[in-house]
């Protein structure tokens, strides 16, 4: 997906304000749910259903050590904590669609899922 995402943005300039051209690709192992599988449920965070969790739209990849320190991190935690230039070009993607919407849930994982599957449809074709 960050190949498409690069290629789509740098060589068929197709424009989603992320900053692909200072993206580098590198070895990343490890899906992140951008909304967590285990919310912390004391400060008042809900866990949402499968559809929404495991759906395209909710993931990404980071390397696994990030991984392991954002795990059950909210998407604005995640956010503040880590650098969406040094991880992948989804993750900035969705980012950026989490801080325009201020919030991400299902309705943004299933919206943004269907357009990346698009996408990545369109670019095989």
């Amino acid at each position: 997906m960050d190949f498409v995402l690069w290629y789509q943005q740098e060589i068929e300039g197709k424009e989603f304000g992320i900053k692909a051209s200072e993206f580098e690709f590198k070895y990343r192992n490890s899906i992140e749910h951008f909304y967590p599988q285990n919310p912390n449920q004391d400060e008042n965070h809900a866990r949402l259903d499968e559809e929404y969790l495991t759906n395209f739209g909710n993931l990404c990849i980071m390397a696994r050590r990030n991984n392991s320190l954002c795990s059950n991190l909210m998407p604005s935690a995640k956010i503040k904590e880590f650098s969406s230039t040094s991880q992948s070009l989804k993750f900035e993607l969705m980012e950026k669609l989490a801080k325009n919407n201020d919030d991400w849930n299902g309705r943004e994982i299933i919206q943004h899922g269907t357009e990346m599957k698009k996408l990545l449809s369109e670019f095989i074709s």
